[in-house]
């Protein structure tokens, strides 16, 4: 019986993960546009993260025109993401921010670093 409960738990809980293109599907929270590059503006808004997040230091990931950084939760798997690529004539970036879960500090980061 003990089984069945813990085989139980573990589906249910694999059901409430999301991944970041499950995100992606979603509305942007915020988006906009930066002067700032691309690397320049995704290293700032890492900063901030970091400063608050404890566990593991979050880094930027390449995507085919950009960077692209998450948060992730035990249990819910990707609970923020951004992603950040060049503008369309390069004069800066343009960022998607995306969340599950609402945690205010990294949203303020988002904005503090356009």
């Amino acid at each position: 019986m003990k089984r069945i409960m813990i085989v139980a738990a573990l589906l249910a809980l694999s059901g409430c993960s999301s991944t970041a293109n499950d995100l992606r599907t979603t509305h942007p929270f915020l988006s906009g546009d930066s002067s700032k590059s691309p690397q320049v503006f995704i290293g700032c808004v890492l900063n901030n993260w970091n400063e608050k997040n404890t566990i593991a230091p979050i880094s930027a990931q390449p995507l085919e025109n950009g960077y692209t950084a998450q948060i992730n939760d035990m249990t819910r798997g990707v609970v923020m993401l951004i992603d950040v690529m060049p503008t369309k004539d390069n004069s800066g970036g343009e960022f998607k921010f995306y969340k599950k879960r609402n945690m205010e500090y990294y949203e303020r980061s988002v904005i503090s670093c356009k």
